[in-house]
């Protein structure tokens, strides 16, 4: 796999692994302000098979953006002995700007094998306010995890720099959602970033260029890929299936994401 960042992510030297994808059940509660609701489960065992056929060594979880806050079934599947240990599981959380900052509580989550916090912006980019974050991502510095942001390109440039200045690992979800670069924005302001401080998720295609099928237009991705991997490096690439694909489930397949490690 010639995209290494999910290595350092997870804290392993080696192995392949999946740096982006989904678990759920349709019967969770859901967020009450949510923007897709799944109608099928994306189950772990599903998930994992898919994992062993393509001889991958783990994953790195992350919890999706209808389920919110309340990270309950992901904490349970990283706690859930699965009758396999050859495969390596760490996750990504979502909390809430005014979640109360219990130590205990994230000292429990990193030992379960949490690394990162998701800041869900998505859709409500002009709302968001570094200073309401502080205390909560504050803390989770302090724990040496990471934060991953995903919102709109256009916004980069407005939140990106709020986050590079404070913490030292800010992953960005889906190549940035800039499109094919040429607007210019957003990918300005990723490239304009301390090299050091930055992981790019090359993953889901199809929300970073709507117009894209995964497969047949898999080639409009390359040249962005490419400037990523010249300005930040391999390993700071982080390959991810984006499984189960939602939304988009019936266009894409497993196969079709890993042609982007390619």
């Amino acid at each position: 796999m010639r995209y290494t960042g999910a290595n350092s992510l997870l804290g392993l030297a080696t192995g392949r692994f999946d740096g982006h994808a989904h678990v759920f059940l349709s019967s969770l509660p859901m967020a009450t302000h949510r923007r897709y609701t799944p109608t099928y489960d994306a189950k772990p065992e599903t998930y994992f098979s898919l994992l062993r056929c393509h001889s991958l060594d783990g994953a790195l979880l992350v919890q999706p953006s209808f389920l919110g806050s309340d990270n309950s079934y992901l904490l349970r599947v990283l706690a859930h002995d699965f009758g396999d240990q050859s495969l390596v599981l760490r996750a990504v959380v979502v909390l809430d700007p005014g979640d109360p900052i219990d130590g205990a509580r994230l000292k429990e989550w990193d030992a379960l094998g949490v690394v990162g916090v998701r800041l869900n912006v998505f859709g409500n980019e002009r709302c968001f306010r570094y200073a309401d974050w502080q205390n909560v991502l504050g803390a989770v510095e302090k724990r040496g995890w990471h934060i991953e942001l995903h919102c709109a390109g256009d916004f980069l440039p407005t939140i990106l720099p709020q986050l590079t200045a404070k913490h030292a690992k800010v992953v960005i979800d889906h190549l940035g959602r800039v499109g094919d670069g040429r607007k210019g924005k957003g990918l300005r302001s990723i490239l304009s970033q301390p090299r050091d401080h930055i992981w790019i998720k090359v993953s889901a295609l199809y929300r970073n260029d709507p117009e894209a099928v995964q497969r047949d237009d898999l080639k409009r991705s390359e040249p962005l890929c490419r400037l990523y991997a010249e300005y930040f490096g391999h390993d700071r690439l982080v390959w991810g299936s984006d499984w189960p694909f939602t939304q988009h489930e019936q266009t894409v397949t497993f196969e079709d994401a890993l042609a982007l490690t390619l």
